[in-house]
């Protein structure tokens, strides 16, 4: 964009208009750019695709000719034509500004550049103003939650703005996990325009706000999702809000012998072993009793993937004060292929799932980080 060049001084005290008398020496026999009235032009609230137009005037307070060529960004969506120019002595000029939106920014802000031969003002800067903010977006991009009980689960909400449109809803949405849904309830409520959440937000047509519950029982350590809302609008981009909790419940990941577990993701790391060798560590499971019922429970592994190369063998309990430690034994073993499962994201990892049984109906899952090479 070009800088808006200093119109600083020489405010005429009777009309406003803009100029530079009195801020630098002029000759008297030259042209003199002045921008009658506002250099500015706020066109209020716009969407992708409207158009507009304004009409600045300049005059010319000078004793000779003053020419005036608009300069034009490519790819701005603001066009500016001069009507007037040569400008006469005493005359004025007018600077037809067409613009077509094609941009969200809710402080948007376009310099339109005018180069005068006016010899202390060579270039004249107007600015076209206005808020342009999506047709559809969501409050927020996500839900945070630090020492969930598990016994407890969460709730919270977002709320998605419509800005031109009065009758907005949420028709479904979907997890990125399919599997997420046992646990979580989600509720759609619309909100009436006199909501006091709506009093601050500006321009908002209609909105809806969508609940987050976590049921109790849900599984512990590192939850990582992501919430997709589909509404009755198009819009440019998917709806989406992230859902992070840390979840302290009955069980709790512990990194034993032979390995690393970043807690903070939730993933166990067993490193790189060649395709024909194998690798033994230990994980263990910490239970508090007193977030369950009775004082016995065992664990039975559920899911291993990928089954051919992952096992986990649940081993025997020890009690600990008022809890217990279940060791679990992980066996990384080559099959003569090479496999990576480094991530990043958690469909490029490997899973384990195990379930408890006996005074809990919760579940333990992480995620492991490795490769088989050749």
């Amino acid at each position: 964009m070009l800088v808006a060049v200093g119109l600083l001084g020489g405010c005429d005290e009777n009309n406003g208009d803009t100029g530079l008398q009195g801020f630098r020496q002029r000759s008297p026999e030259g042209p003199i750019a002045t921008i009658v009235g506002s250099q500015e032009y706020n066109f209020g609230t716009s969407q992708i695709g409207e158009e507009g137009s304004h009409v600045f005037e300049i005059r010319n307070d000078g004793k000779s000719p003053l020419t005036l060529a608009p300069v034009n960004l490519d790819e701005s969506g603001v066009v500016a034509r001069v009507e007037g120019s040569p400008v006469a002595p005493g005359e004025t000029a007018s600077l037809i500004v067409d613009w077509t939106i094609n941009y969200y920014e809710e402080n948007y802000l376009q310099n339109v550049g005018v180069e005068t031969n006016d010899p202390e003002l060579g270039m004249l800067s107007l600015r076209l103003m206005g808020n342009v903010p999506p047709s559809v977006r969501q409050q927020r991009s996500r839900l945070g939650f630090r020492n969930v009980r598990a016994s407890e689960g969460f709730e919270s909400y977002f709320d998605v703005y419509a800005y031109f449109d009065d009758d907005l809803e949420v028709i479904s949405h979907e997890w990125l996990d399919p599997a997420t849904e046992a646990f979580m309830e989600v509720d759609y409520q619309t909100l009436p325009p006199d909501h006091a959440s709506l009093q601050e937000q500006k321009d908002v047509k209609s909105a809806v706000r969508v609940w987050v519950r976590a049921l109790p029982g849900m599984p512990s350590g590192v939850f990582r999702e992501a919430i997709t809302v589909n509404i009755n609008k198009e819009t440019r981009r998917p709806i989406q809000v992230a859902v992070l909790a840390d979840v302290r419940g009955a069980f709790a990941i512990e990194a034993g012998r032979g390995l690393d577990y970043d807690a903070e993701i939730n993933v166990v790391d067993m490193g790189r072993i060649s395709r024909f060798s194998k690798k033994e560590a230990t994980l263990n499971i910490s239970v508090n009793l007193t977030e369950i019922d009775g004082d016995k429970l065992t664990l039975t592994v559920e899911q291993i993937d990928p089954a051919e190369v992952l096992q986990v063998e649940v081993g025997e309990a020890r009690k600990v004060g008022k809890g217990m430690v279940i060791p679990l034994q992980m066996v990384l073993q080559g099959n003569g292929q090479s496999i990576s499962r480094m991530g990043p994201g958690e469909k490029l990892l490997g899973r384990a799932r195990l379930v408890a049984e006996g005074g809990s109906d919760q579940v333990v899952e992480f995620f492991v980080k490795f490769a088989i090479t050749q």
